[in-house]
Protein backbone atom coordinates (compact mmCIF):
# COMPACT_ATOMS: atom_id res chain seq x y z
CA UNK A 1 0.00 0.00 0.00
CA UNK A 2 1.40 3.35 -1.02
CA UNK A 3 0.46 6.44 0.95
CA UNK A 4 1.83 9.92 1.51
CA UNK A 5 2.07 11.43 4.97
CA UNK A 6 2.73 15.14 5.11
CA UNK A 7 3.13 15.73 8.79
CA UNK A 8 2.97 19.49 8.97
CA UNK A 9 4.57 22.73 8.01
CA UNK A 10 7.70 22.87 10.17
CA UNK A 11 9.03 26.15 11.57
CA UNK A 12 9.43 26.01 15.35
CA UNK A 13 11.30 23.63 17.60
CA UNK A 14 8.93 20.74 18.38
CA UNK A 15 5.88 21.22 16.16
CA UNK A 16 6.56 17.96 14.30
CA UNK A 17 7.37 15.76 17.31
CA UNK A 18 4.11 13.76 17.27
CA UNK A 19 2.78 12.09 14.13
CA UNK A 20 -0.58 10.53 13.37
CA UNK A 21 -0.96 9.04 9.91
CA UNK A 22 -2.38 6.26 7.72
CA UNK A 23 -4.87 3.85 9.29
CA UNK A 24 -4.77 4.74 13.03
CA UNK A 25 -0.97 4.81 13.23
CA UNK A 26 1.07 7.16 15.41
CA UNK A 27 4.68 7.93 16.40
CA UNK A 28 5.99 9.99 19.30
CA UNK A 29 9.45 11.48 18.72
CA UNK A 30 9.66 13.18 22.12
CA UNK A 31 11.47 10.40 24.03
CA UNK A 32 15.24 10.93 24.06
CA UNK A 33 15.92 7.25 23.38
CA UNK A 34 14.02 7.25 20.11
CA UNK A 35 10.41 7.27 18.81
CA UNK A 36 7.67 5.11 20.26
CA UNK A 37 4.43 3.97 18.66
CA UNK A 38 1.13 5.55 19.67
CA UNK A 39 -2.35 4.09 19.84
CA UNK A 40 -5.76 5.71 20.06
CA UNK A 41 -5.92 7.41 16.68
CA UNK A 42 -9.35 7.42 15.06
CA UNK A 43 -8.09 8.63 11.68
CA UNK A 44 -8.04 6.62 8.48
CA UNK A 45 -5.83 8.41 5.95
CA UNK A 46 -5.28 6.55 2.69
CA UNK A 47 -2.98 9.30 1.40
CA UNK A 48 -2.29 12.84 2.63
CA UNK A 49 -2.60 13.84 6.29
CA UNK A 50 -1.06 16.23 8.81
CA UNK A 51 -0.49 16.62 12.54
CA UNK A 52 0.94 19.36 14.72
CA UNK A 53 2.37 19.54 18.23
CA UNK A 54 2.99 22.26 20.77
CA UNK A 55 6.16 24.10 19.72
CA UNK A 56 7.54 24.10 23.26
CA UNK A 57 6.57 20.67 24.61
CA UNK A 58 6.19 18.56 21.47
CA UNK A 59 2.85 17.23 22.76
CA UNK A 60 0.13 16.64 20.19
CA UNK A 61 -2.37 19.44 19.51
CA UNK A 62 -4.43 17.95 16.67
CA UNK A 63 -4.28 15.92 13.47
CA UNK A 64 -6.29 15.76 10.24
CA UNK A 65 -6.74 13.88 6.98
CA UNK A 66 -8.18 16.99 5.32
CA UNK A 67 -11.71 15.80 6.02
CA UNK A 68 -12.05 16.43 9.76
CA UNK A 69 -9.87 17.68 12.64
CA UNK A 70 -9.17 15.41 15.61
CA UNK A 71 -7.94 16.76 18.95
CA UNK A 72 -5.29 15.32 21.29
CA UNK A 73 -7.94 13.24 23.06
CA UNK A 74 -8.73 11.53 19.74
CA UNK A 75 -12.11 13.20 19.43
CA UNK A 76 -13.37 15.04 16.38
CA UNK A 77 -13.46 18.81 16.91
CA UNK A 78 -16.83 20.53 16.60
CA UNK A 79 -17.64 21.99 13.16
CA UNK A 80 -14.88 20.03 11.42
CA UNK A 81 -16.57 17.35 9.34
CA UNK A 82 -16.19 18.93 5.90
CA UNK A 83 -12.82 20.60 5.37
CA UNK A 84 -12.56 19.98 1.62
CA UNK A 85 -9.90 17.29 1.51
CA UNK A 86 -10.25 13.74 0.21
CA UNK A 87 -8.89 10.28 1.08
CA UNK A 88 -7.66 10.03 -2.51
CA UNK A 89 -5.69 13.30 -2.41
CA UNK A 90 -1.93 12.87 -2.10
CA UNK A 91 -1.61 16.10 -0.10
CA UNK A 92 -5.07 16.32 1.39
CA UNK A 93 -4.03 18.43 4.40
CA UNK A 94 -1.44 21.00 5.45
CA UNK A 95 -1.31 22.73 8.84
CA UNK A 96 0.17 26.24 9.01
CA UNK A 97 0.46 28.17 12.29
CA UNK A 98 -0.90 31.72 12.10
CA UNK A 99 2.23 33.93 12.33
CA UNK A 100 2.78 35.46 15.79
CA UNK A 101 -0.16 33.57 17.29
CA UNK A 102 0.03 30.82 19.91
CA UNK A 103 -3.48 29.50 19.35
CA UNK A 104 -4.54 29.89 15.69
CA UNK A 105 -3.79 27.39 12.93
CA UNK A 106 -4.83 27.23 9.29
CA UNK A 107 -5.72 23.83 7.85
CA UNK A 108 -5.38 23.81 4.07
CA UNK A 109 -6.96 21.00 2.06
CA UNK A 110 -7.12 19.78 -1.52
CA UNK A 111 -9.83 17.59 -3.01
CA UNK A 112 -9.02 14.73 -5.35
CA UNK A 113 -7.72 16.41 -8.49
CA UNK A 114 -10.75 16.17 -10.74
CA UNK A 115 -13.12 15.40 -7.92
CA UNK A 116 -14.90 12.18 -7.09
CA UNK A 117 -17.32 11.59 -8.77
CA UNK A 118 -15.07 12.53 -11.69
CA UNK A 119 -15.17 16.16 -12.87
CA UNK A 120 -16.75 17.60 -9.71
CA UNK A 121 -13.63 19.73 -9.01
CA UNK A 122 -13.54 20.35 -5.28
CA UNK A 123 -10.51 22.66 -5.43
CA UNK A 124 -8.23 24.00 -2.70
CA UNK A 125 -9.69 25.38 0.52
CA UNK A 126 -8.75 26.44 4.04
CA UNK A 127 -10.18 26.27 7.56
CA UNK A 128 -9.20 27.87 10.86
CA UNK A 129 -8.59 26.11 14.19
CA UNK A 130 -8.49 28.04 17.48
CA UNK A 131 -6.76 26.04 20.22
CA UNK A 132 -7.89 28.43 22.95
CA UNK A 133 -11.48 27.20 22.56
CA UNK A 134 -13.19 24.13 24.04
CA UNK A 135 -11.07 24.11 27.19
CA UNK A 136 -7.82 24.03 25.23
CA UNK A 137 -8.85 21.11 23.04
CA UNK A 138 -9.55 23.41 20.10
CA UNK A 139 -12.46 24.16 17.83
CA UNK A 140 -12.89 24.91 14.15
CA UNK A 141 -13.80 28.60 13.77
CA UNK A 142 -14.76 28.20 10.12
CA UNK A 143 -14.38 25.39 7.60
CA UNK A 144 -13.81 24.95 3.88
CA UNK A 145 -13.39 28.44 2.51
CA UNK A 146 -12.58 27.70 -1.13
CA UNK A 147 -9.50 29.45 -2.54
CA UNK A 148 -9.89 28.32 -6.16
CA UNK A 149 -11.09 25.51 -8.42
CA UNK A 150 -9.90 23.23 -9.88
CA UNK A 151 -6.70 22.41 -8.01
CA UNK A 152 -4.12 19.66 -8.12
CA UNK A 153 -3.57 17.49 -5.05
CA UNK A 154 -0.48 19.45 -4.05
CA UNK A 155 0.24 21.67 -1.03
CA UNK A 156 3.40 22.96 0.58
CA UNK A 157 4.56 25.95 2.61
CA UNK A 158 7.80 27.90 3.04
CA UNK A 159 8.89 30.65 5.41
CA UNK A 160 8.96 34.18 4.01
CA UNK A 161 12.40 35.78 3.81
CA UNK A 162 11.31 38.24 6.54
CA UNK A 163 11.41 35.33 9.00
CA UNK A 164 7.80 35.76 10.15
CA UNK A 165 5.32 35.31 7.32
CA UNK A 166 4.52 32.16 5.36
CA UNK A 167 3.94 31.34 1.70
CA UNK A 168 1.48 28.50 0.94
CA UNK A 169 1.95 27.01 -2.52
CA UNK A 170 -0.42 24.90 -4.58
CA UNK A 171 -1.13 24.27 -8.26
CA UNK A 172 -4.06 24.68 -10.60
CA UNK A 173 -5.50 21.62 -12.34
CA UNK A 174 -5.25 21.50 -16.15
CA UNK A 175 -2.78 24.39 -16.01
CA UNK A 176 0.88 25.31 -15.60
CA UNK A 177 -0.02 27.85 -12.91
CA UNK A 178 1.30 27.81 -9.35
CA UNK A 179 -0.97 29.62 -6.88
CA UNK A 180 0.90 31.14 -3.92
CA UNK A 181 -0.82 32.67 -0.88
CA UNK A 182 0.79 34.92 1.72
CA UNK A 183 -0.02 34.45 5.40
CA UNK A 184 0.92 37.23 7.83
CA UNK A 185 -0.05 38.19 11.38
CA UNK A 186 -3.12 39.83 9.77
CA UNK A 187 -4.28 36.54 8.26
CA UNK A 188 -4.28 35.08 4.77
CA UNK A 189 -4.24 37.16 1.59
CA UNK A 190 -6.71 35.26 -0.58
CA UNK A 191 -5.48 36.98 -3.76
CA UNK A 192 -2.70 34.66 -4.95
CA UNK A 193 0.58 35.34 -6.66
CA UNK A 194 0.27 33.29 -9.87
CA UNK A 195 3.33 31.98 -11.69
CA UNK A 196 3.56 29.95 -14.89
CA UNK A 197 6.18 27.22 -14.83
CA UNK A 198 6.70 23.68 -16.06
CA UNK A 199 4.08 21.56 -17.78
CA UNK A 200 0.31 21.57 -17.73
CA UNK A 201 -0.93 19.27 -14.96
CA UNK A 202 -3.79 17.14 -16.25
CA UNK A 203 -5.27 13.66 -16.21
CA UNK A 204 -3.51 11.38 -18.67
CA UNK A 205 -5.55 8.35 -17.60
CA UNK A 206 -8.91 9.93 -18.36
CA UNK A 207 -7.60 11.89 -21.34
CA UNK A 208 -8.20 15.38 -19.97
Amino acid sequence: ILFNCFVTYIIAQKEANTWYFANKLGLDFNPTNGPITLSGSIMNALEGCASISDKQTGQLLFYTNGLGVINKNNMTMPNSTNLGGHNSSTQSALIVPWPQSDSLYYVFATDAEAGIPYNTYGGASYSLVNMSLNGGLGDVVFAKKVLFKPSCEKLTAVKHCNGNDVWVITHKWKSDEFYVYLITSLGIDTIPVISHSGTVQGDSINGS
